[in-house]
């Protein structure tokens, strides 16, 4: 099998191969997530859900803290209010496409890495410190650092399953699968086939999960 440019990373020792069974999937999870950049003006989102939200609820202080660290966004001010019972967040200079925010609001946020069980996951939500989009020659990332604490089980795991597939998945849905070339450390990198997918994905798994699921409608 020739090399493509998405398998020339050896320093993080994994090579990504998409699958034509996953396209379908991922208009599903993303709905549109294209990564087109906003205007930069102010954008305003009422938020909803299931059960009810306010703004003082520790959902709304996760979703503000993934607002604020998609890409243009880190000194972007972001707050939470309510109108006549309804919750809604601002973003200021919202350097970020609709499809974005809504992606990011959708996922709860529960992650899992495994080789072939999920149940038997390798790395959870909560074994990860860190993670970044990030963009090469046209190919889009996420940029892993996780736990000091999960390091030596991750390693030693991925040591003993070179070549086999890793998988991540999110909220119960694959997003991407990877082979595994050499073990794997506190850094690790991952292929996404979008740009705004990888923002959302780095948003999301950044901040803590929530307890549910959010839509949010643009305000004109």
């Amino acid at each position: 099998m020739s090399l493509s440019k998405r398998e020339l990373h050896p320093y993080f020792a994994v090579t990504t191969k998409r699958y034509m069974t996953l396209v379908g999937l991922f208009a599903v999870l993303l709905s549109g997530c294209d990564g087109v950049t906003g205007s930069g003006q102010q954008a305003i989102y009422h938020v909803s859900s299931e059960k009810e939200v306010s703004p003082s609820d520790a959902d709304m202080q996760v979703l503000i803290n993934r607002f604020r660290t998609l890409p243009g966004s880190l000194s972007t001010r972001v707050k939470a209010s309510e109108r006549e019972g309804q919750s809604y967040i601002t973003v200021e200079n919202a350097a970020f496409a609709d499809p974005v925010a809504n992606c990011v609001a959708r996922h709860v946020g529960k992650m899992e890495i495994y080789s072939i069980d999920p149940a038997a996951a390798w790395l959870g939500q909560s074994d990860v410190e860190r993670v970044e989009a990030d963009e090469n020659e046209g190919y889009y990332f996420l940029n892993f650092s996780i736990d000091d604490g999960a390091v030596e089980r991750f390693t030693r795991l991925t040591s003993e399953h070179v070549g086999e597939r890793l998988t991540v998945s999110v909220d119960n849905e694959v997003i991407t699968k990877a082979q595994i070339q050499a073990a794997l450390g506190k850094r690790f990198r991952l292929t996404i086939d979008e740009k705004g997918q990888a923002q959302c994905l780095a948003a999301v798994l950044s901040n803590g999960m929530l307890s549910q699921s959010y839509r949010l409608v643009r305000q004109p």
